[in-house]
């Protein structure tokens, strides 16, 4: 039996049960009613204007009900769906709009509307349609259901094309993995620019389930997060393994809703602590292949790094050595994903399609992921690490290639290269290494240039300048020649560090700690200096549990110069009400994976086993 359109499944749902909640955010809930009627006028907008099958439009929105309408909106009309991070920058996003092609448009927030319609972006607006709608219609499996850009070797994304077919396999494989149901609740912690997303939405509104929106705040502070998770009753939820891995070792009540927390995006090397009320699944899979490729059961006991598990959702494995002959147990080859949630290709790219989407002679279509694996003797697989230099940082896949040709872009730099500085820790960075025209400093302008086009996770903690990139014999840039960096994170200090007062000289020595910089001035930026969010809460926790001062995490986004924290450590708990808040720190999370019903089944069971054997209370 075919999967069932995941947009068919919505509006059965909404149509039996609408006053069922479809979206909780922030206190105010959506009922499956509602948002069927929001995202119903929209796809009566779009077919008005003669959007449908195999057009995209894109969409960039913060995470909730908005967001979720707008997707909603679209799939209804038969068109697919292009989900952008609202956190990257607007140059970022302007790069993919144009190598999606001219004639897509996009659904912003108003604030940023009239800067897309100066650019020749087409804006709809999905709050003024009031168009009438009778139906999705059919939605055949091979139609075009969204688009996701990734990070590309060529120094420019691309699109990732996947079909409704793929899409519903995807979706029905959750619910019956994670037995979603009316009443279930599924947390939505991820940008949606990222396939996070399609597990956070399209399974939960399948199944009749609520989706519970997470700020970012309580994202990244795990005591926040457990006690959001533990209040609004979360049944299952994906987190990135650098913001899942602190839960490992928390408190949980026996009493909680959740069952099942999915890791991924990283090399997991933690276990959970013995005892824990759910279960920990380490996931894998690229976005090529529908979100989630294959799933490990993680036991607080066990010899080595987790596994990353075997096949879900219908997925088909091999492992081909050097030769391109099938990898014996034990032995390390590269990964080729078949089955369902192979993805269609790469939008308006038949060359990059070709060289990693093949058919063997049985007519089986593969990807070939880059990664390389071992095959264990039990059937699972053990990540090994790339064949290229694709990189994940904070779970955000990275091409550095991508990031070179960006900052080839600026008038004064004849050469760059930028590698990867402690790749498999949780401290993996980014350094460019710049020759200039006249051989001299970096461009002082260079760190606005890279953050006018590049998302913040893509931005390079340093930047060395050298005279002449090292060659080797061959002509190919000698990496191991390349110095160790010494020079300031991307966006150099604007001001020496001194005359500093005690608050401002106490904050610079936890960025120092946390940024590994030596010189930080009055007014530079958190952010600019290459911190991010997750060193964010790093910064938290030093300045209240080591120096003793009253301030709330979402207090570090607003006043992120030394010169402004400083400001508001000296008004201690009660300042700050009165500024002018910054525009807050999308969290960029990035390629989330998960599971599939079979094979969790026979895993929960040999769990469930062993743990018995044990003695061991559950």
């Amino acid at each position: 039996m075919a999967a069932q359109p995941v947009v068919t499944a919505f509006w059965r749902q909404a149509s039996d049960h609408p006053r069922r909640v479809a979206v909780r955010e922030g206190g105010v809930e959506v009922t499956y009613g509602e948002l069927a009627a929001r995202a119903g006028r929209f796809a009566g907008l779009l077919r008005r204007r003669g959007t449908g099958p195999e057009d995209v439009v894109a969409v960039r929105l913060p995470r909730g009900a908005d967001q979720v309408a707008a997707v909603l909106g679209i799939a209804l009309a038969g068109a697919a769906y292009l989900p952008m991070d609202p956190a990257h920058p607007h140059g970022r996003a302007a790069a993919v709009l144009r190598l999606a092609g001219p004639d897509i448009p996009l659904v912003t927030s108003p604030a940023e509307a009239e800067r897309w319609r100066a650019d020749g972006v087409e804006v709809l607006d999905p709050a003024a349609a009031d168009e009438p709608f009778d139906g999705p219609g059919e939605h055949p499996p091979d139609r075009l259901a969204y688009v996701i850009y990734t990070s590309g070797s060529t120094g420019e994304p691309k699109g990732v094309m996947i079909d409704h077919h793929a899409l519903a396999v995807f979706a029905g494989s959750q619910v019956g993995t994670h037995d979603l149901g009316p009443g279930d609740r599924v947390a939505m912690v991820a940008s949606p620019g990222f396939d996070a997303a399609v597990f956070e939405t399209w399974p939960a509104l399948t199944a009749g389930a609520t989706i519970t929106v997470a700020d970012t705040p309580t994202v990244l502070t795990p005591g926040l997060l457990r006690d959001w998770m533990v209040a609004e009753r979360v049944k299952t939820l994906f987190l990135t393994t650098a913001i899942g891995t602190p839960l490992l070792g928390t408190t949980w009540p026996e009493d909680g809703a959740l069952r099942t927390l999915m890791v991924g995006g990283e090399r997991l090397t933690a276990r959970p602590a013995p005892g824990l009320p759910f279960e920990v699944l380490n996931m894998y899979g690229p976005t090529e292949a529908t979100v989630f490729t294959t799933a490990g059961l993680v036991r607080p006991d066990g010899d080595g790094l987790p596994s990353i598990g075997g096949p879900v959702a219908g997925a088909r494995l091999r492992v081909l050595d050097a030769d391109r002959r099938p990898a014996t147990p034990g032995e390390v080859g590269e990964l080729h994903i078949g089955g369902p949630g192979v993805a269609r290709g790469y939008f308006r790219r038949p060359d990059l399609t070709a060289e990693r989407f093949t058919a063997d002679e049985d007519g089986v279509r593969w990807y070939r992921t880059g990664d390389l694996v071992r095959l264990r003797p039990d059937g699972e697989h053990d990540f090994v690490g790339r064949t290229d230099d694709q990189v994940k940082i904070r779970g955000n896949r990275i091409e550095p290639d991508e990031l070179r040709a960006v900052v080839e872009t600026h008038p004064d730099v004849v050469a760059a290269h930028v590698s990867v500085r402690h790749r498999e820790t949780p401290d993996a960075h980014l350094v460019a290494y710049v020759v200039t025209g006249s051989g001299g400093d970096a461009p002082a302008d260079l760190a606005a240039h890279l953050k006018e086009r590049l998302p913040a996770f893509m931005l390079p903690r340093h930047v060395v300048a050298l005279p002449a990139l090292p060659l080797t014999a061959n002509g190919k840039v000698d990496r191991a020649a390349l110095p160790e960096p010494a020079a300031p994170a991307v966006a150099a200090p604007a001001a020496a560090t001194g005359g500093l007062d005690e608050v401002e000289a106490a904050v610079v020595g936890v960025w120092r700690r946390v940024l590994s910089l030596d010189a930080i001035g009055r007014d530079d930026s958190f952010f600019d200096l290459g911190g991010h969010s997750l060193l964010l809460a790093d910064v938290h926790r030093r300045l209240t549990g080591e120096l003793g001062y009253a301030v709330e995490l979402v207090e570090l986004f607003e006043h992120h110069t030394v010169r402004g924290l400083a400001d508001r450590l000296r008004r201690g708990a009660d300042g700050g009400a009165g500024e002018e808040r910054a525009e807050p720190v999308e969290l960029a999370s990035a390629s989330f994976r998960s599971s599939g019903r079979d094979r969790l089944r026979r895993l929960r069971a040999q769990r469930r086993g062993t743990t018995n054997a044990e003695g061991a209370q559950r």
